[in-house]
């Protein structure tokens, strides 16, 4: 709650959303105050960067095609091996970096957990993947 108030003072989203493309060394963001909104936003940007990768390129970099997902959550402080970050976003652990391949899409179990917190509407989720 506290975190929330503060992201508002600051004018800050809640959630910072993004898509890396390896391969074209492309980011692109998107910020919200929902994890869900955050979340369909993320899926369907590897589903379109995936879709968009010329074949050659898909055969070379692996089965992901070197596009994943991250969504960064608002935090007050923050602290690394490397860095301590006050008022900015988390970087998440590379086991809960999202990606797909032609056989899955892997949503790390943190998110779903905290969807699942936050009371949140999964049927959303599964009508947009169908």
């Amino acid at each position: 709650m506290f975190t929330k108030l503060i992201a508002k003072l600051l004018k800050k989203k809640l959630y910072k959303s993004k898509i890396t493309i390896l391969g074209d060394d492309f980011v692109a963001t998107h910020d919200s105050n929902s994890l869900l909104e955050s979340l369909k936003w993320t899926l369907h940007g590897i589903h379109e960067a995936n879709a968009t990768q010329p074949e050659h390129h898909k055969k070379s970099i692996s089965t992901t095609n070197g596009i994943y997902g991250h969504i960064c959550e608002f935090r007050l402080f923050n602290v690394t091996r490397s860095s301590i970050t006050i008022c900015g976003y988390k970087t998440p652990k590379n086991e809960d970096i999202l990606f797909m391949t032609e056989q899955m899409v892997y949503i790390p179990q943190k998110i779903l957990n905290t969807l699942r917190e936050q009371d949140a509407h999964l049927q959303d989720l599964e009508i947009m993947t169908k």
